[in-house]
């Protein structure tokens, strides 16, 4: 009967298209095929907790080490409250469904979209209903940092 399950059932892992990064995400599609009318069923296996990945688009002269740094600060400084517990989370899923859980802690990738662009790339663990307000935070604190840092021209003297 193992054959009829593998016929009549289709899955497939989503990418987010966004990012093009190559990344855990934790969702699958599975739809019925043959002998019914196709029926969609999201098989999110983390409930809980999710991988969420967001990029910052950045020009070459831009100082990207910098920015990958205050970026990684900002986002641990945001998940470091549930960071233990999203954790425990992704091992418990992992040894659930056999899979091999990427690591946890904040991320960030390096994509050259094009000549001249550079993408930070930040996956971060995030409750899943706080996904867009957790990235909201981090965006501010970066920014707030980054603002910082910037020299303001009104501020140099003249020669």
């Amino acid at each position: 009967m193992w054959w009829i399950r593998t016929c009549l059932r289709r899955r497939y892992s989503r990418l987010d298209p966004a990012s093009r990064a190559i990344s855990t995400q934790g969702g699958r599609l599975s739809y019925r095929t043959a002998f019914s009318l196709i029926r969609l069923i999201n098989e999110t296996f983390t409930h809980d907790y999710v991988l969420h990945v967001f990029c910052i688009p950045l020009t070459s002269n831009d100082d990207w080490q910098r920015a990958e740094q205050l970026l990684l600060e900002a986002a641990q400084i945001e998940c470091g409250p549930f960071l233990d517990q999203a954790r425990a989370y992704m091992k418990n899923i992992e040894s659930q469904h056999g899979l091999d859980s990427p690591t946890v802690a904040p991320r960030v990738t390096l994509q050259i979209p094009e000549p001249g662009k550079i993408n930070l790339l930040l996956r971060i663990p995030a409750p899943s209903r706080r996904k867009g307000r957790l990235e909201q935070a981090i965006l501010r604190r970066y920014l707030s940092e980054m603002s910082k840092g910037a020299v303001n021209e009104s501020d140099t003297p003249f020669p």
